[in-house]
C-alpha cells in the first residue's frame, strides 16, 4: 500500500535523491546526512515527507546520478497520513511508533517515535502524523 494523505496542509518540495538507492513511490523519506533524500527506514528518526515520483530501480537513470524528486511535505502540524500497518490495534491511537520500513508503521515497536498513531483504520491501516518539532515543518 502507498502512503496517502488524510487531512492538512501540504507542499510540494524538490530535492535530490541519495544514488544507488531504490525508492518505493509514495513511501516516507528522511535526509541521509549528505544533503539527499533516502527512504526511511525501522532505524529513522526523523521524517521529511512522502516522495511523490516514481519508483526509482537499479534501471532507473536517477539511480546512478542525483536528480530533482518531488516530496510531499507538511505545512502545518498534525497533517494525517493512512499507512499500512503491522499488529494495528485500538488501543495503539496516540502512541508514538516506529516504522518498518519506508511504507509500513511498525505498531509495536516505539524506540524512534517517528510517527503517533492518531485512527486505527482497520487491522493493517493506521493514521498517523509525522513527530517533527514544529520549527522543523517545511513552510512553518
Amino acid at each position: 500500500m502507498t502512503i496517502k494523505r488524510l487531512a492538512g496542509k501540504t507542499k510540494i518540495m524538490y530535492f535530490l535523491n541519495a544514488t544507488s538507492t531504490a525508492f518505493s513511490a509514495d513511501s516516507f523519506v528522511t535526509f541521509d546526512g549528505s544533503g539527499a533524500i533516502t527512504p526511511a527506514t525501522s532505524s529513522s528518526t526523523k521524517i521529511l515527507g512522502v516522495y511523490r515520483g516514481a519508483a526509482i530501480t537499479s534501471a532507473s537513470a536517477a539511480y546512478t546520478t542525483a536528480a530533482w524528486q518531488p516530496v510531499e511535505v507538511p505545512v502545518e502540524k498534525y497533517v494525517e497520513w493512512e499507512c499500512t500497518c503491522t499488529g494495528g490495534a485500538t488501543n495503539k491511537v496516540g502512541v508514538s511508533v516506529d516504522l518498518t520500513d519506508a511504507s509500513t508503521v511498525a505498531v509495536g515497536s516505539s524506540t524512534h517515535h517517528v510517527v503517533t498513531v492518531s485512527k486505527y483504520i482497520s487491522s493493517t491501516k493506521v493514521g498517523v502524523f509525522i513527530n517533527a518539532p514544529w520549527d522543523a515543518v517545511a513552510g512553518a
